[in-house]
């Protein structure tokens, strides 16, 4: 049995973004929120630019995990044949955790079978700066009226737009005309403050951020992809500028839509962006200030590991704004259909999700695994998978079946490390996993857990080890071991995805005496439903 004590967690509750409003009131709420945060400090902006800027070395990079996750799946099959009584084997094999007739099945169509078959998406993080749709013209920097094709715009999904159309991971996004300049060079310090005095002095901010804000509200952007879409704008607008004028009107803008954003440059004047958030980010360089700052470069370059940067001196008591959020509550994009298939013995799972949001998550920064659990992509996919899963499922004992769809995961899911699979470590959002043709421990955690909660109605843990994420479901006991938690009078027995031929109950054993974490729970609290997140 494992004895665990619980860490503390909030609650946070999640729910669908409201619709937008018109656009003038839209804007006169956004100018109502950081009309005082102006005041405080962005009329003054412009001095602090042109003052000191201070060198700061970064800190390196938070790892997520600390040691390296099995280049295989463990398998319990052998350990639990051996140890099962005559009943648990009937229950095993009728569940499908060691039944040879039980195979799975991909979709035969699905190309995506190798790490090298995914090879376009390795600069996913550069797609918003492809060429121009095929179907429009470009003419000094604007994107004429286009005539065909979905497109994004602050009114929501239409099929002609007389404005600016830009390229955005492929998708057409579009914003109305404004008339404004930017330098085509920054170099120095000075040139900073210069471009934020000229952009101030036309007022720029009053007009654009407003609709940059209800452009990133219709179509459900989290803060961060605020700032890539902001950059493949002004990228695409302003062609002939060098990188650093435009990160310079990025940082003018964000800090107008009240982010607590900074701008940095390195020795030999590249231009950096140092972003708060409200989560931890892994894997990323940061500066340690008042708040952690994370390094970004212009997307598409390489990111830093570590580096000595130079930021402009604030005072010590001014508002520095709010940090960014990277959860989203779903997105609305132009849809490009992909057709997910995956099967285990008389267990089916299909469908049609928006291919458009891979690559725009290929490079996601990495929060931890709650907050990727508590994200929400698309509400339709998902609730299209809970209601395949009812379907079949739901005349069985909730515990049995979830552990009918917890061994679908364990062999129907092929698993590979994302070292191994991505090169890099790759946290998958809920719907990702059903379009990768592999997964790890935590994307299959992250997976099970929502359809467990929301598909069977049992209170589920999304749980760390050091290296290792699982899933813990509440029960007063199960059938197939006894390797649980307490908290109170609730028990949660471990029920790990990754863990091959193990049913609900049974732990990998170099974890059994190691506490776990929660890095989420599904529950109902006061009659309603909750995620508690870390």
């Amino acid at each position: 049995m494992i004895m665990t004590g619980v860490m503390a967690i909030a609650a946070v509750t999640s729910c669908h973004a409201d619709p937008p409003k018109g656009f003038e009131e839209f804007r006169r709420g956004l100018l109502d929120n950081f009309n005082s945060f102006k005041s405080r400090i962005l009329e003054h902006y412009n001095d602090f630019l042109a003052g000191e800027w201070h060198e700061y070395e970064s800190l390196e990079a938070d790892m997520r995990y600390t040691q390296p996750k099995p280049e295989s799946m463990p398998s319990a099959v052998e350990i639990v044949a051996e140890e099962a009584t005559d009943q648990q084997k009937e229950m095993l094999f009728s569940l499908g955790f060691s039944n040879p007739d039980f195979k799975a099945g991909l979709n035969p169509e699905d190309r995506r079978k190798t790490p090298e078959s995914l090879e376009w998406l390795r600069n996913a993080v550069a797609l918003y700066k492809a060429s121009t749709p095929a179907d429009s013209v470009k003419t000094d920097g604007n994107v004429e009226k286009v005539s065909r094709g979905d497109i994004m715009t602050c009114e929501g999904l239409v099929e002609d737009y007389d404005g600016e159309i830009f390229n955005f991971y492929g998708m057409k996004f579009a914003l109305p005309r404004f008339d404004f300049s930017i330098r085509d060079s920054i170099s120095q310090t000075v040139d900073y403050a210069n471009q934020w005095t000229e952009l101030s002095d036309a007022d720029v901010a009053s007009e654009v951020a407003p609709a940059l804000a209800n452009l990133q509200k219709v179509s459900g952007l989290s803060d961060y992809l605020l700032f890539e879409m902001m950059m493949a704008w002004l990228d695409q607008k302003f062609p002939q500028a060098n990188d650093a004028s435009k990160m310079s009107a990025a940082h003018y803008l964000l800090a107008n839509m009240g982010f607590g954003v900074r701008i940095a440059m390195d020795k030999e004047g590249t231009p950096f962006m140092l972003l708060p958030f409200d989560e931890q980010v892994y894997g990323r360089a940061y500066f340690k200030m008042a708040k952690n700052y994370y390094v970004f470069s212009m997307p598409g370059k390489e990111q830093v590991k570590s580096i000595g940067l130079r930021t402009p001196q604030l005072p010590n008591n001014a508002d520095l704004g709010k940090s960014l959020n990277l959860r989203m509550d779903g997105l609305t994009l132009p849809f490009k259909p992909y057709h997910y298939f995956f099967k285990y013995g008389n267990l089916k799972i299909e469908g049609d999700m928006n291919e458009n949001v891979i690559p725009m998550l290929y490079r996601y920064p990495q929060m931890a695994t709650g907050g990727f659990a508590a994200s929400m992509i698309s509400p339709e996919v998902r609730e299209d998978v809970v209601r395949q899963i009812k379907r079949q499922l739901g005349d069985m004992d909730p515990l049995q079946a979830a552990d009918k769809l917890l061994a679908m995961i364990q062999f129907g899911f092929p698993y590979a490390t994302d070292d191994n699979f991505h090169g890099f470590e790759k946290p998958y959002f809920f719907e990702e996993i059903l379009y990768y043709p592999k997964s790890d421990c935590e994307d299959r955690a992250v997976f099970y857990s929502y359809l467990v909660w929301n598909a069977f109605g049992i209170e589920t843990d999304l749980i760390a080890y050091p290296y290792h994420e699982a899933t813990a479901i509440r029960a007063d006991n199960v059938w197939g071991g006894d390797a649980h938690y307490t908290e109170g009078d609730k028990k949660f027995y471990i029920s790990d995805p990754t863990f091959v031929g193990a049913p609900t109950g049974q732990c990998m054993p170099q974890f059994m005496e190691v506490k776990p974490t929660i890095d989420l729970r599904y529950t109902k609290v006061a009659d309603m439903d909750t995620i508690q997140s870390e």
